[in-house]
């Protein structure tokens, strides 16, 4: 289960890649995983035309769509792996079918579980869960036209329910600036990507094209809440997209087993 929760943090990512900027930006971010008894951990994303780099700790994933390849970055080992998008497509198949037979069983022993436990089940699995028949569950978006203020940004509440219930809020603005010039590219690359993924991937990738503008802060009813504390426009260099110089290349599955 670990594989897959770190599956859907990567697909997440790639959504919010889905409305980058025409211009760089550099953006700091806290994430609370409730299911990690509340931890927080302080990430940081960097975005250029068809690049994007995210930094959690001392581990790095570089999403190069000029070279049509993603890599994966540990600073700390000084190590890195690297994937074609077609190695990812066939790796992330493999695994769809593999958690769709788990999660097919799993779906029939909740049905004989009390109401509670039940609901919590499916908050915490989420968007891992395909509707009945293996169908995509459907996915829609309300803005509710609430604002506030995130990290000096003005920023629109979005609801997005799945099969009726609350699955994801987002908060985003439309006060970020030449955003649009890029977010063609990165639809592109989320949709492929997503179409291969475990469970309920491509609807939320759907769901996540719908909401209008930059977001800034997102919260899933399986407890992950993602702010960002600070946004800033600006030039970044090529460089930052790229391996380290001296790193030793390893293998690594989608499970992140490495192997020199």
């Amino acid at each position: 289960m670990r594989t897959h929760i770190r599956l859907f943090a990567l697909l997440v990512v790639l959504c919010i890649g889905a409305v980058a900027l025409g211009q760089g930006i550099y953006t700091e971010t806290n994430t609370t995983v409730q299911a990690a008894g509340g931890q927080t951990y302080a990430g940081q994303s960097y975005f250029m035309p068809k690049m994007m780099k995210t930094v959690t700790g001392d581990q790095e994933i570089i999403i190069r769509l000029d070279k049509q390849m993603i890599y994966r970055v540990n600073v700390a080992e000084k190590t890195y792996s690297a994937m074609t998008f077609e190695e990812w497509e066939a790796q992330m198949k493999k695994a769809s079918a593999e958690m769709d037979t788990k999660m097919a069983d799993l779906q029939k022993k909740m049905e004989n579980m009390p109401p509670e436990q039940k609901k919590m089940m499916e908050q915490l699995l989420g968007a891992q869960m395909k509707g009945k028949n293996g169908q995509q569950p459907k996915m829609d978006v309300t803005n509710t036209g609430e604002k506030k203020t995130i990290a000096g940004y003005t920023a629109t509440k979005y609801v997005v329910t799945q099969d009726g219930k609350d699955f994801l809020t987002a908060w985003a603005t439309n006060d970020v600036k030449g955003f649009a010039s890029m977010r063609k590219d990165f639809e592109e690359m989320s949709t492929r990507l997503a179409s291969s993924a475990p469970g309920a991937g491509s609807s939320m990738v759907e769901a996540m094209k719908k909401i209008q503008g930059y977001p800034l802060e997102m919260e899933m009813a399986m407890g992950v809440k993602t702010e960002t504390t600070k946004l800033e426009l600006k030039s970044i260099s090529s460089s930052e997209f790229d391996v380290p110089a001296g790193f030793t290349k390893v293998a690594m599955d989608l499970n992140g087993n490495t192997a020199k």
